[in-house]
């Protein structure tokens, strides 16, 4: 469990298709802090200021700016997909 969650709060993104919340990975959340504490990063030059999330809600996958990220309060709601995977469909038993 990530630190924003036993906090009470967590980091996200609305998604752009259906507006559900996407948490954001551990790396972004310490990016976003860093650079809400106004610290310096090491490469920040090189560093990308946007991250490609897939919302489990509605399976859409799209490109999020560090700006777009949100504190909720509460911990993240956990979406287990129903759906195999595409690597699964065509996988083949050794049977």
């Amino acid at each position: 469990m990530n630190s924003e969650a036993t906090q009470g709060h967590y980091l996200a993104v609305l998604c752009s298709r259906c507006k559900d919340r996407i948490p954001v990975p551990r790396r972004v959340a310490a990016i976003y802090g860093a650079l809400k504490r106004g610290q310096e990063i090491a490469d920040q030059a090189t560093m990308s200021r946007a991250f490609t999330l897939r919302c489990k809600a509605c399976h859409g996958e799209s490109v999020y700016r560090i700006d777009e990220i949100q504190e909720f309060k509460g911990a993240p709601t956990i979406r287990r997909t129903k759906q195999p995977r595409r690597s699964d469909q065509f996988r083949v038993d050794a049977n």
